[in-house]
C-alpha cells in the first residue's frame, strides 16, 4: 500500500521542503543537491511542494534545469492539496517517519529555506540515527562569482580531504578493511581522528569507495567483501595516489 519510496539500493533520503521557494531558489537547491553529490540513483530525494500552484511551476523548473545534465536521478514530487499554517512540515514528518519504519539503516537529510524541522531532528539523533537538517539560505550580497568561487574552495578542500584518505587505506601496512560495510566505518573513524565534518560522513565515504574502485584498488563483490589490488609492502615509502 506504502509503494512512494524505495528500499533496496538507497544509501540516502532527502526531504525538500519546497513551501517557501520562489523561482530563483531553484538554483540554489540544484547547486546543493549537486554540491553533495546527492543526484545520483542511490539517493530518493523527494520534493515536498505546498498547494499553491506557483510550486508546480517551481518544480517543473527545477527539474528542467537537472535534465540538462543528462544523467540519472532519483527525484519523486509529493504534494499536499490542503494549506495551512505548518502543513507542509506536519506531512513531510510523517512521510519521514513512513520512510524509517522500513529503513533505519539509510541516512536522512531534511532540506528547507528556514530553521524548521530542528526537534524532531535533534530527537531523531538522540535515538540513534543517522539524520540532519540542511538550510539553503539566500545570499543576495553575494555575486554569482563569490558564489562560485566559495563553492570551488570548498570543493578542493573535500577532494585534498579524500585524497588523503585514499592514500591513507592504500598504504596502509594492518589489516585491511574486507567488507564494503568494515571500509565505511573506518573511513568514519578517520574522518574522526582528523576532526572532519561528520555531517559529511556519507559523501565523504561514497566518493572515497568510488575512487579507490576507479584506481583499481579495490573491487567489490556482489557480496559487499572486498579485494585488495595493492600490497602496501611493494609500495615505496612516498607513494601517493594521485585524484584528478
Amino acid at each position: 500500500m506504502i509503494d512512494f519510496f524505495q528500499t533496496i539500493g538507497i544509501n540516502r533520503y532527502v526531504f525538500i521542503d519546497c513551501e517557501n521557494a520562489e523561482n530563483q531558489n531553484t538554483g540554489m537547491v540544484f547547486d546543493f543537491l549537486r554540491r553533495n553529490n546527492y543526484l545520483q540513483p542511490d539517493t530518493q530525494i523527494f520534493c515536498m511542494l505546498g498547494a499553491h500552484k506557483n510550486q508546480n511551476k517551481w518544480y517543473d523548473s527545477f527539474i528542467k534545469q537537472i535534465d540538462k545534465l543528462n544523467i540519472s536521478y532519483n527525484i519523486m514530487p509529493l504534494r499536499i492539496s490542503t494549506a495551512g499554517d505548518n502543513a507542509l512540515d506536519n506531512v513531510l514528518s510523517v512521510y519521514l517517519g513512513l520512510v524509517l519504519a522500513h529503513n533505519q539503516n539509510a541516512e536522512y537529510v531534511i532540506v528547507s529555506f528556514d530553521n524548521g524541522y530542528l526537534a524532531i531532528v535533534e530527537h531523531l539523533r538522540n535515538i540513534g540515527l543517522e539524520i540532519r537538517k540542511e538550510t539553503i539560505t539566500p545570499k543576495e550580497e553575494k555575486t554569482k562569482s563569490d558564489e562560485t568561487q566559495s563553492s570551488t574552495k570548498n570543493d578542493s578542500d573535500e577532494n585534498e580531504f579524500i585524497k588523503k584518505i585514499v592514500n591513507h587505506f592504500t598504504k596502509m601496512k594492518t589489516k585491511k578493511p574486507q567488507s564494503e560495510r568494515t571500509l565505511k566505518q573506518s573511513i568514519s573513524s578517520f574522518m574522526k581522528k582528523e576532526g572532519y565534518d561528520l555531517t559529511r560522513k556519507k559523501t565523504v565515504q561514497d566518493k572515497v569507495i568510488r575512487k579507490l574502485e576507479e584506481r583499481h584498488i579495490i573491487s567489490i563483490g556482489k557480496d559487499k567483501k572486498i579485494s585488495w589490488s595493492v600490497s602496501p609492502q611493494n609500495l615505496p615509502s612516498d607513494s601517493k595516489i594521485i585524484i584528478s
